[in-house]
């Protein structure tokens, strides 16, 4: 008997410190945690930069081009890339940075044209 008073005395020891130590375990983790994310968002903060997932934020929309635009698009991308790199040290991305400056510059261009202006430039597409 004097055994099983003993025992229980040391498993109700246990509990309650065990879990006291689980308890502040769990807290130092948390902080631990929050200390990182904190970090990681003061890096994210100093470039001054949004990183967002593209594929998962942005909404995708597929477009058909002819042969002579395809290559014309390429063609102005790669120039654009090395003519950044080399005044500015600046590397555009492709999906990030050129398709979306191409379609904010044309929407900004077809708000000018008249709707005649538009029609012929269909007719020039539609000639090639």
């Amino acid at each position: 008997m004097a055994n099983e008073t003993g025992d229980s005395v040391k498993d109700r020891f246990a509990q309650r410190f065990g879990d006291e130590n689980d308890e502040k375990a769990e807290r130092v983790k948390n902080e631990q945690q929050e200390k990182k994310a904190e970090k990681a968002k003061n890096v994210k903060d100093s470039k001054n930069e949004k990183t967002v997932n593209i594929k998962s934020e942005w909404t995708n929309h597929s477009i058909y081009l002819n042969d002579e635009l395809a290559s014309s698009l390429s063609h102005n991308y790669k120039r654009l890339d090395l003519d950044l790199d080399q005044d500015y040290g600046l590397s555009i991305k492709k999906t990030r940075h050129y398709y979306p400056l191409i379609v904010k510059l044309g929407l900004e261009r077809l708000e000018e044209l008249e709707s005649k202006e538009v029609k012929e430039r269909i007719e020039e597409l539609e000639a090639k």
